[in-house]
């Protein structure tokens, strides 16, 4: 084989390597929001009280941070698009780290929630655990009064009880 086509595999084979590389990074960044084998949406707070949801909107808490120890009843407050509720609520839900639902409550919007705008919201849940339940999740979810799968989207802040 001549010199100049030798080098020339060379480079291809440097590009190939360095577009695999490039494309297998960007595929697992993008796959730190998606779904994992047991259908839990795992989240990445941006900062303290800062939760990415599953399809990329921000829910912003005041009083809440992951792994934080919660007792009842649970009243937190933070910054939300308007767009995840409808008629200014949406639903929230507390689960033991089983999924099993512990509590269920509501986040409401303060003011204007006809917005894609962040809005502040409210949220206050009782709830009761066994002294042997010991972790959980908050469960934010995106109001979809259509039902229609593409416009569902949460949020999960994993707790402490």
């Amino acid at each position: 084989m001549s010199e100049p086509m030798s080098k020339l595999k060379i480079v291809f084979y440097i590009v190939l390597l360095l577009v695999i590389t490039t494309g297998t990074f960007f595929y697992l960044s993008k796959t730190n929001n998606k779904k994992n084998n047991d259908q839990s949406i795992i989240t990445r707070p941006v900062k303290s009280g800062e939760f990415t949801s599953f399809k990329g909107d921000q829910i912003k808490t005041d009083n809440l941070k992951e792994n934080q120890v919660i007792s009842s009843p649970l009243n937190f407050t933070g910054q939300i698009k308007g767009n995840w509720s409808f008629e200014g609520t949406f639903p929230i839900k507390i689960t033991d780290k089983n999924n099993i639902v512990i509590a269920n409550g509501v986040g409401q919007i303060s003011g204007e929630w006809m917005t894609e705008k962040y809005v502040p919201f409210t949220s206050q849940i009782d709830f009761s655990v066994g002294s042997q339940v010991k972790e959980g999740k908050i469960i934010i979810s995106k109001d979809n009064p259509s039902g229609l799968p593409e416009n569902d989207d949460v949020v999960e802040i994993p707790v402490k009880f």
